[in-house]
């Protein structure tokens, strides 16, 4: 495979424009295998809310926060996610205004395509890159994360 891109070349773009098309490269993959799996449409903020769950025990408030919804927002993603198959809520005993959000086995099953999908891509960037080089893009990806939260005060949600 030719190497468009080589480690000591000038890359005429910033980090913003890279990762903005970097990020593009893991949505495609994860759509098609979920595609390919028979899995409708799924808008990427409940993608994310599936894996924040089942992979990283989450809570709902803190995905919320870290994708930067509104309240109105997010109570609209989660309908979507209840009306597709891929949540279920409930009211918690005791206080009906906090709700617990569950995966269902759709959406379980559709966590290990999506995470098979990732690690197809990161194969190919390892064997590309090196496993040094990826811990380095990494490692400068985690630094600009903790300058937003230096500045916004965000939740980081890498940790």
């Amino acid at each position: 495979m030719d190497k468009l891109i080589r480690p000591n070349d000038d890359i005429p773009v910033g980090f913003p424009v890279l990762i903005r098309f970097a990020r593009k490269t893991y949505s495609w993959a994860i759509r098609d295998s979920l595609k390919s799996k028979g899995y409708d449409y799924m808008p990427s903020n409940s993608i994310y809310i599936l894996m924040g769950i089942e992979k990283y025990g989450l809570g709902m408030t803190n995905l919320i926060k870290q994708l930067g919804l509104t309240k109105q927002a997010a109570s609209q993603l989660i309908e979507l996610m209840v009306t597709r198959g891929h949540v279920n809520r409930k009211s918690k005993p005791g206080d009906r205004r906090r709700v617990e959000i569950t995966l269902t086995v759709k959406s379980k099953n559709a966590v290990n395509v999506i995470t098979s999908a990732i690690q197809q891509i990161n194969k190919e960037l390892y064997d590309e890159v090196g496993e040094k080089n990826s811990q380095i893009a990494k490692y400068v990806l985690a630094v600009l994360i903790d300058i937003n939260d230096r500045h916004y005060g965000l939740p980081r949600g890498i940790r």
